[in-house]
């Protein structure tokens, strides 16, 4: 199955590498702009990188950022929930 295609939210390591897996796709055409070596390291850079895909990149790209950056706000709602 390709990658940002499934239908269940990856784990945290899997969701992280899947949001680099985007970013090596576009890093030589619509994300020039960002450095040979860059990852997002943080959820927010994670979210900036995905709102830049989706601004610069074809309708595939931005459906699996969005795709994404719905994951990521799941994960980050798990940990604000009270107990």
């Amino acid at each position: 199955m390709p990658a940002g295609t499934q239908t269940e939210p990856p784990d945290g390591a899997r969701l992280d590498d899947e949001v680099n897996a985007l970013v090596d796709e576009w890093r030589l055409g619509a994300l020039w702009f960002l450095r040979r070596d860059y990852y997002p390291v943080t959820d927010a850079d994670r979210w900036r990188v995905l709102d830049a895909i989706q601004q610069h990149c074809n309708r595939e790209a931005f459906q699996r950022a969005a795709r994404l950056k719905a994951w990521l706000s799941h994960r980050s709602s798990d940990g604000s929930a009270a107990p």
